[in-house]
């Protein structure tokens, strides 16, 4: 009888961007990388084998968790765990604008920007060097206008609103003399 030494082998994992903190609406992808003879690799999040995730990458991720390859050598069947990378999946603002659907021509009104800590308005016909960052803005239009709104959480996650202001017609008055 004889044995021989299957040798060394190692799984080490890495995250894509080396961003271990994404937002709600993006992905990331991690990559094995082994030494040694590897006859298969195994995915898993919190010590959980993910289905038919057997490749060297593992795209499309976008779930919370702690991340590891399982790697299995060749020739003893001897399996090794690879570093953990926990992925951190933070939420997105939930933004809405507050404010009137409709106004009578050249009457002020406010819209409300909720739910970030910073905004960015833009709207039709909005100048070049015209910055609105604030939680409100206060404006009178002469025709319909959508006002848009980016939002932004502390995690550097946006999300967007609109909202249409229409402009109801003045009331006509004619004035007859008898």
């Amino acid at each position: 009888l004889e044995l021989t030494d299957p040798g060394e082998f190692t799984a080490t994992i890495s995250i894509a961007n080396n961003d271990n903190e994404i937002c709600a609406y993006e992905t990331t992808s991690f990559t094995a990388e082994t030494t040694g003879s590897i006859a298969s690799l195994q995915w898993q999040k919190d010590g959980e084998n993910f289905e038919n995730a057997t490749s060297s990458t593992l795209s499309n991720v976008n779930t919370a968790g702690s991340y590891t390859v399982v790697a299995t050598q060749t020739t003893s069947g001897c399996t090794v765990t690879s570093n953990a990378i926990t992925l951190t999946v933070d939420t997105v603002p939930n933004v809405t604008i507050t404010g009137p659907a409709s106004v009578c021509k050249d009457q002020y009104f406010e819209l409300n920007a909720n739910n970030a800590d910073e905004y960015e308005w833009s709207y039709q016909g909005m100048g070049e060097d015209d910055e609105l960052t604030e939680e409100m803005i206060y404006d009178y239009i002469t025709a319909d206008r959508t006002y848009s709104v980016t939002g932004y959480n502390s995690f550097g996650c946006t999300a967007s609103a609109s909202k249409t202001v229409t402009v109801n017609a003045l009331p006509s008055t004619e004035l007859t003399f008898s």
